[in-house]
């Protein structure tokens, strides 16, 4: 056996054992649930990707998902919903097989880069078992983190060959895996302003060959510019940020990232950035820039490959800048941001890990042999501190917790807190969380909004109202927003402005399920019920499982004369809730239109005994016992 065959060999044992561990460390995750931030909107609630049909396809690529151009993220999940419904192992199982996949791609990446074992080992161990990359992993709303980062080391892969052998088959492979990297996350953009650096560390000269093959990835990133800025449309300046507020924030994120590959403990879901105080910023963060220039000082003066600290430096700082808030909204630095550009970081660590022992090896063998055992210590301290925190993950609102005790100061992550107490039933804990965000920011909508919800379920109509009047003031396009005040007023019988609330919601959100619903029951109460009836069935064909929508649609056919396609479904909605005490007696009704005095009693006596009271009045006047 050759030697080089005998080195592909343990290369290739290497990462299999390394996708062997990152499995292990990550199989808790599989009984993990959904995330009350994002998780709604991406899937649980999101009714386009419960089929593969022409409209939904055009969904995708026509409306942002989450205010982000992401239809590759929306097809993935769609494919997820066909093979497991809404199971939530499904989709973190796709999301642990992306992160394998990006495992065995940043160890091929790091190879073509180095060609030097150690640096790929290192690397790709490191990248697959940190603990900053659990949240990323384990959170399925980053899906389109882990699938840009597939795509953009493919990208790169590609690109190196095309630089080595010269043909542009290699070019024309590279382009299309950008514009899929640019489709599953808009921040992939940054990869184009990394090649020319790489060329540069390769050694490629000026030419004009060298500017011709970056315009196909500048016009692909331009065009995805351009998308990110007209669907990006909740972005605003925080706290009153001012440009160079923003350089010593975005300086100030780009240290804290280099201190936590180091030391990546305490972990937490987000992490705040500074509130003004008059106006300046804390003291410290001023002192970022002056961090990041010792910093690379000393790096440069390390016995390490300098192009290989500039390629790194590079491909860290560019796909971390577009992530911070000198650009979009998210006041929060975040462990997801630096997924992709830690493996920058991860390249210098290696290359100076190796250039100290290099320097070291004609010192004592006792102190050589203390290499080795450092990176062991450290390797088995990071899969502790993984394990742990995606033991968090098994219970999504203890990562909120966590995160909260850890960074008190982050408005929505006590939003999601209080989303999860929300749907748990627990409104007074949810209540106290959504007040804590508004406190925190007041002009964070989705605070306002689902205080609205908890005074709508407390019978507080006015109340809910002027919270909706609050989140619609600061997001018009907020369809949910004005879905929910639609039914407030429905319940105040203000039918014409609750009318006009859902039909606005209805167009800003053709999948918007509830806002049907309500505005069919608007509509029935107008006596309009051919356009009732016609909502019934919208909200039946997205969403045919929930038996309110059928209840309601045999009520509005009932009412309009129709009793025997009502009893149809009546028939319906019992089905999918046996004991649904208001549909039995609905069903009564229409059977009594129709001349069936028995099954009308019969379905008035089970409406009864499921405690529907108007059921026990109507057995008393019509039938016998």
């Amino acid at each position: 056996m050759s030697g080089s065959e005998t080195e592909r060999r343990r290369d290739a044992l290497i990462v299999a054992g390394t996708l062997a561990l990152t499995v292990v460390l990550y199989a808790g995750v599989f009984s993990a649930g959904f995330l009350e931030f994002d998780d709604p909107d991406n899937v649980l609630d999101n009714y386009s990707i419960r089929a593969f049909t022409w409209s939904n396809l055009e969904h995708f690529w026509t409306t942002p998902l989450q205010y982000m151009y992401t239809p590759l993220v929306s097809l993935s999940y769609a494919v997820d919903y066909h093979l497991g419904g809404l199971h939530p192992a499904v989709y973190h199982l796709t999301n642990l097989a992306l992160h394998l996949v990006n495992v065995v791609l940043v160890y091929r990446l790091c190879r073509a880069l180095t060609r030097k074992a150690f640096i790929a080992h290192f690397v790709t161990i490191a990248f697959a078992i940190h603990p900053s990359n659990v949240d990323t992993v384990s959170w399925v709303s980053t899906r389109s983190t882990l699938m840009a980062t597939a795509f953009s080391l493919g990208t790169l892969l590609a690109y190196i060959r095309y630089l080595r052998r010269g043909r542009w088959g290699y070019l024309a492979l590279a382009v299309p895996l950008f514009g899929l990297a640019v489709l599953s996350k808009s921040t992939a953009v940054a990869l184009a302003a990394f090649l020319p650096v790489l060329d540069y560390c390769r050694g490629r000269g000026f030419s004009l060959r060298a500017v011709l093959d970056k315009l196909p990835f500048g016009a692909v990133a331009l065009a995805g510019g351009l998308l990110t800025l007209h669907f990006r449309v909740d972005t605003g300046a925080l706290y009153h940020y001012t440009l160079l507020d923003r350089f010593f924030l975005v300086c100030s994120a780009l240290a804290w990232y280099v201190i936590r590959l180091v030391v990546p403990f305490p972990l937490a879901f987000a992490y705040a950035y500074p509130a003004k105080t008059g106006a300046f910023l804390p003291w410290y963060v001023y002192l970022a820039p002056l961090l990041l220039a010792l910093v690379v000082v000393l790096l440069y003066r390390a016995p390490v490959s300098r192009r290989l600290v500039l390629l790194g430096l590079s491909f860290f700082a560019l796909n971390v800048v577009l992530t911070q808030t000198a650009l979009l909204e998210d006041n929060y630095a975040s462990n997801r941001y630096v997924y992709l550009p830690y493996v920058g970081l991860l390249l210098i660590a290696a290359e100076l890990i190796r250039g100290l022992v290099e320097a070291t090896r004609g010192w004592r063998a006792r102190l050589f042999a203390v290499w080795p055992a450092l990176l062991v210590v450290v390797g088995v301290l990071f899969v502790v501190l993984t394990v742990a925190r995606g033991m968090l993950w098994t219970q999504p609102v203890r990562v909120l917790d966590d995160s909260i005790r850890h960074q008190p100061a982050v408005p929505f992550v006590y939003n999601s807190r209080g989303m999860t107490e929300y749907q748990s039933g627990d409104y007074v804990a949810a209540r106290r969380d959504f007040a804590k965000t508004l406190a925190l920011d007041p002009t964070f909508t989705l605070g306002y909004y689902y205080l609205g919800v908890i005074e709508n379920l407390n019978g507080d109509n006015d109340a809910a109202v002027a919270d909706f009047d609050r989140a619609i003031s600061l997001s018009s396009d907020f369809a949910a927003a004005y879905d929910a005040r639609g039914k407030a007023e429905l319940a105040m019988a203000r039918y014409d402005d609750a009318l006009t609330d859902l039909n606005r919601a209805v167009s800003l959100d053709g999948y918007l399920v509830d806002a049907y619903l309500n505005r069919g029951r608007v509509r029935a109460a107008l006596h309009s019920y051919p356009a009732a009836i016609a909502d019934f069935r919208v909200a039946a064909e997205l969403d045919p499982d929930y038996p309110d929508t059928y209840n309601d649609l045999g009520t509005a056919l009932l009412d309009s004369g129709d009793p025997r396609s009502a009893v149809g479904d009546f028939d319906e909605a019992i089905r999918r809730d046996p004991q649904y005490g208001e549909a039995y007696f609905n069903r009564g009704n229409a059977e009594q239109r129709m001349g069936d005095a028995a099954a009308a009693c019969a379905d008035w006596r089970t409406s009864a005994t499921y405690g529907y009271q108007d059921a026990t009045q109507r057995v008393q006047e019509n039938c016998r016992s």
